[in-house]
């Protein structure tokens, strides 16, 4: 996250479906969510050992269709 007191624009990945089309709910598109660590008392932005930001995986069926929609209602 750069030096302390630095600020760092960080750009979500998009969420893409099993056929690598953009997921969107009600036209907007949808994006996988950063990852955080609780370092010395403070919430930041994951980083693995390269220094490269971490997001959070989107759960699948075993198709590979992102089973549930923001609304928590399961596709049909």
């Amino acid at each position: 996250m750069g030096k302390m007191g630095e600020m760092e624009l960080v750009a979500c990945p998009v969420l893409r479906d099993e056929n690598s089309s953009v997921v969107e709910y009600q036209g907007i598109p949808q994006f996988h969510p950063p990852a955080y660590d609780y370092i010395q008392g403070s919430v930041r932005l994951k980083q693995d050992a390269s220094d490269n930001y971490v997001f959070c995986h989107v759960e699948r069926d075993k198709a590979g269709k992102i089973p549930c929609v923001p609304s928590g209602k399961a596709y049909i």
